[in-house]
């Protein structure tokens, strides 16, 4: 050929083409190496380890009264922790937007299918799932009390009981609720309440204490949001793959995304009233969000392959003979900025 043009493009056109895949190549490796300060995300483990056993820190200071408005312990062995939850028999709630399925140990709400967005636009394509236990997308939702008795409690590790394997929202109904019962043995009973609305993705967990015993007893709620994490693969040829998925927090003032391979924001530490946590991902969203009047420890750390964002409240007082109540607020859904002006002090940030 005689027009040396032609060769000059293809030139161009093939550096072009080898930058994009140095970038690419440079991307992953700076991704893969900043994963090491937090868990190695090459499809590691995803299934609970002796760390997801975890258990908040008590506080410290005088307890408050528990009325109805609204360093770490010893947990178990891996094997121990790991067994308890593969074998915890499982309480499906469905309404009219969320099939979801709850633990009967602890609790924890671990799967969540948002029945109206599927994955794709091909027929019959399943739900979202925003809480799985599975593989590497493992993200749960734990909750529970700590208390101070020094003896059982009623955690995210501990046993509870439920009337059924299966509840559904009634059409026309206003509300279900899912109530599930721990006991110590000793005279206090703890029924821990999710109730759902239609239409609603926010959900309500409500302790109800019934302290029976001849001693007051103490206790702190606290939620944890626990997730995998990992290595996003970046395309330019995939907005998505771009979009923020971690953790994020609101302090009664200012909104931050966390970055767990940070050495500071791994080990976020910080007390405040009005907050809440979050984890994102893209369009949806997971969060949990205190009573707004009460000062809340929130947290952040790593276990293993998962990071750990939460709360923990002050102690309250149940005293002999009586009944107390906690409460908390969550949300697993879309980023539906209208629903999320109702659940939590400006959490349509989330939707940024």
């Amino acid at each position: 050929m005689d027009n040396p043009r032609l060769f000059l493009w293809i030139a161009v056109a093939m550096l072009l083409w080898m930058n994009v895949i140095q970038w690419n190549r440079d991307y992953g490796a700076t991704a893969q190496a900043t994963s090491t300060t937090a868990p190695a995300a090459s499809g590691g483990p995803a299934a609970p380890t002796a760390t997801s056993g975890q258990l908040p820190a008590l506080p410290t200071g005088p307890a408050q009264p528990a009325t109805n408005a609204a360093a770490a312990s010893a947990a178990p062995s891996a094997a121990a922790a790991t067994a308890a939850e593969a074998q915890a028999p499982r309480v499906r709630v469905v309404t009219d937007v969320l099939d979801i399925e709850l633990s009967l140990q602890g609790g924890t709400l671990d799967r969540a299918d948002l029945v109206k967005y599927p994955q794709s636009k091909t027929k019959d394509s399943p739900p979202v799932r925003l809480l799985t236990t599975d593989d590497s997308n493992y993200q749960v939702l734990r909750s529970g009390l700590r208390t101070t008795s020094g003896g059982a409690e009623p955690t995210h590790l501990a046993p509870f009981t439920s009337t059924a394997r299966e509840y559904r929202l009634a059409p026309g109904a206003q509300e279900l609720r899912v109530p599930l019962t721990w006991t110590d043995g000793q005279g206090v009973t703890v029924t821990k309440t999710y109730v759902f609305k239609p239409g609603r993705y926010e959900v309500d967990v409500v302790y109800d204490v019934n302290n029976a015993s001849p001693s007051n007893w103490e206790a702190a709620s606290y939620v944890q949001l626990a997730r995998h994490v990992y290595a996003q693969d970046r395309s330019m040829f995939d907005v998505e793959s771009y979009a923020y998925r971690g953790p994020a927090v609101y302090d009664g003032k200012k909104y931050r995304k966390l970055d767990v391979t940070d050495e500071d924001d791994a080990k976020f530490a910080e007390a405040f009233a009005g907050g809440w946590v979050a984890e994102m991902q893209h369009h949806f969203v997971t969060a949990a969000v205190p009573p707004p009047a009460e000062t809340f420890d929130y947290t952040m750390g790593l276990e293993d392959t998962h990071s750990v964002l939460g709360f923990r409240g002050p102690l309250k007082t149940v005293p002999a003979g009586t009944t107390g109540q906690f409460s908390e607020k969550l949300f697993v859904g879309p980023k539906l900025q209208e629903q999320l002006k109702t659940v939590g002090p400006k959490l349509e940030l989330t939707a940024d």
